[in-house]
C-alpha cells in the first residue's frame, strides 16, 4: 500500500567482435519473429548500437486526437508457450493490476495538461507479443 513506483528491468549485452552487420541481423530478427511491437529499431551513435523492440508508444498526435498507451505487468511465457492457467494467474495478480493503475493515472495526469475535455481510457487489452504479454490501456483526447 502507498508505494508509488515500478521496478524496471534492463538487459545489456555486448557482441562479441561486433559489427554492422551483426546488428542488422539481430534487428532483422527481431523483425522476423516479434509480434505486437510498436516500434522494432536499431539506432547507431557513432560509439553504441541499440537494438530493441518495445509495445510502448508514450504519445502519438494525430489529425488533433492525442493518444497514449500506459502499459504494465509481464506475462513471461514459459518454455512451452503461454498457458491459461498462466494467463489467469497473471490476470488476477493484484500487484500487475496495481501497477497498471498506477501507469493509467499517470498517464491521465499527462492527457489533462494537453487536451482540455481530458481523454477517453479503453481497456485493459492483453498485447501479446512473441515472448510475453503485457497489460495495456489506450487514452484518447
Amino acid at each position: 500500500e502507498g508505494a508509488n513506483f515500478v521496478i524496471k528491468r534492463t538487459l545489456e549485452g555486448n557482441l562479441d567482435d561486433y559489427s554492422p552487420a551483426k546488428a542488422l541481423a539481430v534487428f532483422k530478427r527481431l523483425m522476423r519473429r516479434e509480434v505486437g511491437a510498436y516500434w522494432i529499431f536499431v539506432i547507431h551513435t557513432g560509439e553504441r548500437t541499440f537494438v530493441g523492440a518495445t509495445p510502448e508508444r508514450h504519445l502519438t498526435l494525430h489529425e488533433g486526437c492525442a493518444t497514449m498507451n500506459p502499459i504494465s505487468g509481464t506475462y513471461r511465457y514459459p518454455q512451452s508457450g503461454p498457458t491459461i492457467d498462466g494467463i489467469n494467474a497473471f490476470l488476477g495478480d493484484r500487484k500487475e493490476s496495481d501497477e497498471l493503475y498506477m501507469v493509467l493515472d499517470e498517464e491521465l495526469k499527462m492527457m489533462a495538461r494537453i487536451c482540455p475535455t481530458g481523454g477517453q481510457v479503453t481497456g485493459p487489452h492483453l498485447r501479446e507479443m512473441a515472448r510475453l504479454a503485457h497489460t495495456e490501456y489506450f487514452i484518447e483526447g
